[in-house]
């Protein structure tokens, strides 16, 4: 994809992932929580997928990961195109904890870790 494709739908999953969320906050029915939050954890995951994405297609030589481990692999080796220099760590740590949030539905604390991923992601957007 293009950058710019990269770009909107990265906005499109954030701006889904915070509408959903805003519902999670006000559900009172515990197992609909749950399902809304495995929804907004994927939008974000997403988001924050295709913000990573945007800023390798931006490069002079661009990439494309194609998967978790060379997008690891892809961050890492080039931390500097990225406004956050913790980016790496942020990934590392959203990555252990995806899978229990969006398809276990797993511990709001480890929800909170994927939507602060997206956040800095999403502001590579800017």
């Amino acid at each position: 994809m293009k950058a710019e494709q990269h770009k909107t739908a990265s906005e499109k999953h954030y701006e889904i992932a915070v509408n959903i969320d805003k519902e999670f906050k006000n559900e009172a029915d515990k197992d609909k929580r749950l399902s809304l939050m495995t929804v907004a954890a994927q939008n974000y995951f997403y988001a924050a997928i295709n913000a990573v994405e945007y800023v390798f297609a931006k490069m002079k030589n661009s990439l494309h990961s194609g998967n978790h481990e060379n997008r690891t692999s892809n961050i890492y080796t080039n931390i500097k195109e990225f406004k956050n220099s913790e980016m790496f760590f942020e990934y590392k740590k959203m990555q252990e904890t995806r899978g229990m949030v969006t398809y276990r539905a797993v511990n709001g604390e480890k929800y909170k870790i994927i939507k602060i991923f997206a956040k800095i992601a999403n502001d590579e957007l800017k």
